[in-house]
């Protein structure tokens, strides 16, 4: 359960920080500008460093934790949820999210590629 917990912050999270990497680059703000303002911010988290130093800022989306595993235990988390009675306002749209990256072929891609459905 406290595996399943983690995976619903490691996806939130990474949907949250990526989206913040698409919205700076729409407003001209490099992924590195951004990283190295909000690193010393309150919005700092261990998701938007390894995202983007490990993959925006290379460009490769090699699997790590493939987006397939990552959304395996997403769907276990909703599903234990509502066993539990534990209302998911944000369970819901991570896994909606990385539904609609695995159906757009990035399930064998490290679960940062979301970022490839984020900038569309």
């Amino acid at each position: 359960m406290v595996k399943l917990a983690n995976q619903l912050m490691v996806g939130a999270n990474s949907i949250a920080a990526l989206e913040a990497v698409t919205f700076a680059e729409r407003a001209g703000i490099s992924p590195e500008a951004l990283l190295d303002v909000v690193t010393y911010s309150t919005g700092d988290s261990f998701m938007l460093r390894r995202n983007v130093r490990e993959f925006v800022l290379t460009g490769d989306f090699s699997a790590r934790l493939a987006l397939r595993l990552l959304l395996k235990d997403l769907r276990l988390y909703q599903s234990e949820a509502r066993s539990l009675g534990v209302a998911t306002p944000s369970g819901e749209p991570t896994l909606e999210t990385f539904e609609r990256g695995f159906a757009a072929g990035l399930g064998d891609l490290d679960f940062a590629a979301i970022l490839k459905l984020l900038r569309k």
